[in-house]
């Protein structure tokens, strides 16, 4: 594999564990406000709401992991300083963006008094 198709993979699965992470948030969100039963079974099963917010936090804090060590690979490829840069600022931006939309699920769990009672 060329070093080129590696770089453009790497940001493909990049690009992919930042989507899964917005689309998994937004999800969470539209299912916890708009369908009832899913509504009734969180705010109802304190031990479902757990194991949910544990395994939500899990795929926030992997994903973040993922994305770091993505960055790092890129980076290393790189040699030129403005384009490191460049990649460092993308991949920051990219880090940001799974530290809004991840927790974002466990906070709304926090904030309607599912995840604690």
């Amino acid at each position: 594999m060329l070093p080129d198709d590696r770089a453009r993979l790497v940001e493909f699965y990049s690009n992919a564990i930042v989507s899964f992470i917005i689309l998994q948030g937004l999800a969470f969100c539209y299912a916890f406000g708009s369908q009832e039963t899913f509504n009734k079974k969180v705010k109802d099963d304190q031990w479902f709401v757990l194991a949910l917010a544990l395994v939500l936090c899990g795929v926030w804090l992997a994903a973040a992991w993922a994305i770091r060590r993505l960055r790092e690979f890129m980076l290393a490829a790189l040699t030129d300083p403005i384009d490191r840069d460049l990649m460092h600022k993308i991949y920051a931006g990219k880090i940001a963006v799974i530290c809004i939309f991840g927790p974002l699920p466990i906070a709304l769990l926090v904030w309607f008094g599912a995840l604690y009672r």
